[in-house]
């Protein structure tokens, strides 16, 4: 019983030792892109987990889809405002 235990904690202490491995590595990854003059976006959870985060991955993009399509339907209503205005002066 006692060995169960132990080998219980081990691993749940070699988890917690990988999480904080992916956890340093999504840390440096970030970091380093503020200082990348590339401006590629921030890492997500679902870039080191895909299959946990499969989800929030697919209604996160569904989310920046609809924003990209609002800016761009407010970019071609504020054309079309001053293409209007052109043709009436």
């Amino acid at each position: 019983m006692i060995e169960s235990a132990y080998r219980r904690l081990q691993r749940e202490r070699k988890n917690r030792i990988s999480d904080n491995c992916v956890l340093a590595e999504a840390i440096a990854a970030n970091v380093a892109l503020l200082f990348d003059d590339s401006k590629k976006p921030f890492l997500k959870p679902w870039d080191f987990y895909p299959d946990l985060f499969k989800e929030e991955q697919q209604a996160y993009e569904k989310d920046e889809e609809e924003r990209q399509w609002q800016e761009y339907m407010e970019r071609r209503r504020e054309y079309n405002e001053a293409f209007n205005h052109q043709r009436q002066a």
